[in-house]
């Protein structure tokens, strides 16, 4: 029987360095050969991740992950993580996620080897998490998942620039400063992100004009039992935006240098109005993939 998933402001200008590492841990692998890169998977087909019992029980495994890529990536693999401890004594910022699954995407089989900003999928364990860190007095987790609950219920209008929740903090490299696209996420009964929401944002250590740099496709959302946050993290660009800080226009520098936040705001309504094909890849194949998600 298949289990669905269903899969949240103010900022000043001056940016808080609260980041947290990218680091991943490796992989527990089962005594054997070194496994070579996985195979392109065909829609809606198994992960073909695990193959031996997992290091650490978080209630489901990565063989039973089902995806349909919708061709947007070379291969993708499903991958048990071990846990790894609450940090706050190391830079950029605390750290800490409990045993959880990571769909990895492009042969990429590691953790480890994945570029920060790549591609990836969490399946992480709710109540795991908090305890992680509500156990070293930090209600960061809590908080976030707290406002990502309330967001995938209902969506404000209208639509906030900035500041919105994501999780885990090991993918947050900075502030949230700019959001742009903010839509729930359809999917029909089978979906594994029914009631979740997605947007296109960046997160920034130092205060810059907008580009395409940095900008991603991020999802968030839980399971229909409540038990997992599942969290989809994709590069994105588009045509609207110079590809890097070289390209920006002199208009735009001088009306970032002029007001900041009201740059910022005028291009996220501005992008807001693209449609979903003005985007690389297709917003709605992105939609669509993390929408196939399931657990069998």
């Amino acid at each position: 029987m298949i289990k669905r998933i269903v899969l949240l402001p103010a900022l000043s200008i001056l940016l808080l360095a609260l980041v947290a590492g990218c680091a991943a841990p490796q992989v527990t692998q089962q005594p054997a050969p070194s496994p070579t890169p996985a195979a392109t998977q065909p829609p809606q087909q198994k992960s073909p991740a695990a193959t031996s019992a997992p290091p650490e029980s978080i209630g489901i495994n990565p063989e039973d992950i089902i995806l349909d890529d919708q061709g947007l990536v070379d291969s993708w693999q499903a991958v048990l993580v071990p846990a790894t401890p609450f940090d706050n004594m190391h830079a950029p910022g605390p750290s800490g996620l409990p045993a959880h699954i990571q769909v990895l995407f492009n042969g990429v089989s590691n953790p480890k080897s994945r570029e920060p900003g790549g591609p990836v999928i969490y399946i992480i364990p709710v109540d795991a998490y908090r305890e992680l860190w509500d156990s070293h007095d930090s209600q960061a987790v809590s908080s976030q998942i707290q406002q990502i609950e309330a967001l995938r219920s209902q969506l404000p209008d209208p639509k906030p620039v900035r500041g919105l929740p994501v999780l885990p903090i090991e993918e947050t490299f900075g502030i949230n400063d700019f959001v742009t696209q903010l839509r729930p996420v359809a999917g029909d009964a089978a979906s594994a992100s029914h009631n979740g929401f997605r947007f296109i944002g960046r997160f920034a250590m130092d205060a810059t004009p907008l580009t395409n740099a940095g900008l991603r496709y991020i999802y968030q959302g839980f399971s229909n039992d409540g038990r997992y946050l599942v969290t989809f993290f994709f590069p994105v660009r588009t045509d609207a935006l110079p590809d890097d800080l070289e390209a920006v226009s002199t208009e735009d520098m001088d009306a970032f240098n002029s007001d900041g936040l009201g740059y910022l705001a005028d291009k996220a309504a501005m992008l807001d109005e693209l449609p979903a094909t003005a985007w690389e890849p297709d917003l709605t194949r992105l939609d669509a993939l993390i929408a196939s998600l399931a657990i069998k």
